[in-house]
């Protein structure tokens, strides 16, 4: 459960958006067997709780929303990939110290997987939240 004034996005590791929400309190179901991304966007504290227990707390701002792995992410989504979220408007751009590889503005809810590659150096810019 989300207790905030924010929202947030939840995908599957496929990078398939499994639900939007935008409100100050909800509750969601998963399989911790499979593995998700949890996308939380807005301007306000949150708490992550699983049954009573806390699970996740942190702040997300306009400019800085959070993203994390939920159920088990370990080998099906972490691997060589950096994974990148944003919702409707955000700015994701990929680039290296030689050229900009990907840019886009989301025109929806969105989840990224990029391969990295030990021997370059991308880096990511934008509003979008992202992990390794």
């Amino acid at each position: 459960m989300i207790q905030s004034n924010i929202g947030y996005n939840m995908f599957h590791g496929s990078r398939k958006l499994m639900t939007s929400v935008i409100v100050d309190e909800s509750s969601f179901c998963y399989n911790p067997q499979d593995c998700y991304y949890r996308h939380v966007h807005g301007h306000s504290k949150f708490t992550l709780y699983k049954d009573e227990e806390t699970v996740k707390e942190g702040l997300v701002r306009l400019d800085k929303p959070s993203l994390f792995p939920l159920g088990n992410y370990s080998k099906q989504c972490q691997g060589d990939y950096l994974v990148a979220a944003g919702s409707i408007g955000d700015l994701f751009t990929n680039f290296n110290d030689v050229c900009i590889i990907e840019e886009e503005v989301f025109d929806e809810p969105t989840l990224k997987r990029i391969c990295t590659n030990v021997d370059t150096c991308n880096k990511i810019q934008g509003t979008v939240a992202y992990v390794y």
